[in-house]
């Protein structure tokens, strides 16, 4: 699969995840959040423009940010969940 392909995959699959709607249970919210934040990491893997790649970085980063503060919220400190997330 080429790169290009790859790229229009993920970011078609970014879109996807833009128009779910997730019920209130803090580990399909977790899953989520993983989602959004793997989908712009792997985007940001293929992508061969520069900008694009350092906007997905962001948006990874951002993304595994906001997973942490609402995983340590949402989770005891002893979840083994947790730990997969650091």
């Amino acid at each position: 699969m080429n790169h290009e392909f790859q790229g229009k995959c993920h970011r078609d699959l970014q879109d996807l995840l833009e128009h779910i709607r997730v019920i209130n249970d803090p580990y399909t919210q977790l899953a989520f959040l993983i989602m959004h934040a793997d989908v712009a990491w792997y985007t940001a893997k293929v992508t061969k423009n520069a900008v694009d790649r350092r906007r997905q970085c962001s948006l990874a980063k951002k993304r595994y940010s906001g997973l942490l503060g609402k995983g340590t919220v949402a989770l005891t400190s002893n979840d083994i969940s947790l730990m997969k997330i650091l």
